[in-house]
């Protein structure tokens, strides 16, 4: 299995950024569930939450949509099992930065 495979042009093309980059989103794009990566994202999202300097004019945005079966929960503390969107107001409570879900885009 060779996941992320590339092109060899793209690694002759590659090259070192110098100067600082300025990031003024990060977007979880993909289905909102459980195994595209949601709670690992979420989880990232805690650590940056505890530097408020590294998030600093930042918003996140879960760009996708919700699972069609109405029936996948994830798991929060204490052992509640919310609907996704549910589940990630519960875990944005600590973040100190802004975020948004938009799950009604289409591909149009």
């Amino acid at each position: 299995i060779h996941p992320n495979i590339l092109p060899s042009w793209v690694h002759r093309q590659a090259r070192v950024v110098l100067e600082d980059v300025v990031i003024f989103e990060v977007v979880f794009f993909g289905r909102l569930e459980l195994k595209k990566g949601l709670v690992l994202f979420c989880e990232a999202l805690d650590q940056l939450s505890q530097h408020p300097e590294a998030m600093e004019g930042v918003k996140v945005t879960f760009l996708g949509r919700l699972p069609e079966s109405n029936e996948e929960r994830l798991m929060l503390r204490g052992g509640v099992r919310a609907k996704i969107d549910e589940y990630i107001k519960q875990r944005a409570k600590k973040w100190k930065f802004p975020w948004q879900i938009l799950k009604d885009m289409d591909a149009q």
